[in-house]
């Protein structure tokens, strides 16, 4: 398997396992669903949040990674169910260097930044 398969592959669980953690959860409103939207070929991974808050529509990004130049980016991040350094060290099985997990929001703010 090579090296961006792998990345794939690890991405996929490890999103998926979130979105069931959140299904499993009695906490958050009952009128939002989380949902997993993979796509391969451009290398973006994202957790979907879609529904209904009160009179509110919610539909937006809850988890969003890419894959550019052979490197992860965790581009957004609006869980509370795992830590970034839990989720670290999770994904730290990406490659034996740690170097290839990238944040690219500055720590404290859940907004992704443009890479450069």
């Amino acid at each position: 398997m090579d090296k961006l398969e792998h990345y794939r592959d690890i991405i996929e669980r490890e999103l998926t396992v979130i979105v069931e953690q959140a299904d499993d959860s009695p906490i958050g409103p009952a009128g939002l669903r989380d949902k997993t939207v993979f796509n391969r070929r451009s290398g973006s991974y994202l957790i979907l949040r879609e529904g209904w808050d009160g009179p509110r529509h919610i539909h937006g990004p809850v988890v969003s990674l890419e894959i550019i130049n052979g490197k992860v980016w965790l581009q957004a991040d609006h869980t509370n169910l795992r830590s970034w350094e839990k989720r670290s060290a999770s994904m730290a099985r990406l490659s034996p260097s740690s170097a290839q997990l990238h944040r690219s929001f500055t720590p404290g703010w859940n907004s992704a930044t443009r890479l450069i």
